[in-house]
């Protein structure tokens, strides 16, 4: 069995954490949701670091400036941690 694989979500969702990632694939601007304090992390595929800061829960628009590419956005609140794949397409 085959299962096509057309693109990715518009919104993602984490329910332990109320977390909401959207504009996904993006053109290197987007809003993250957060419920709690959170410190969030953004690296790529090797590991170095595009952004390491920590919100208050609220709504946040970012903008990374980077190479279109897949990056990830790490949100740790509390004892949970969650690891969300972004997009950046130009």
């Amino acid at each position: 069995n085959v299962s096509t694989c057309t693109g990715f979500n518009s919104q993602i969702v984490n329910s332990n954490s109320q977390i909401i990632l959207y504009r996904n694939p993006n053109n290197g601007s987007f809003t993250i949701e957060l419920n709690a304090d959170s410190k969030i992390i953004i690296t790529n595929a090797l590991g170095q670091e595009f952004m390491n800061a920590s919100f208050t829960s609220g709504n946040y628009n970012i903008n990374l400036n980077e190479a279109n590419g897949v990056y990830f956005v790490k949100v740790i609140s509390g004892n949970t941690q969650t690891t969300k794949r972004l997009v950046i397409n130009k």
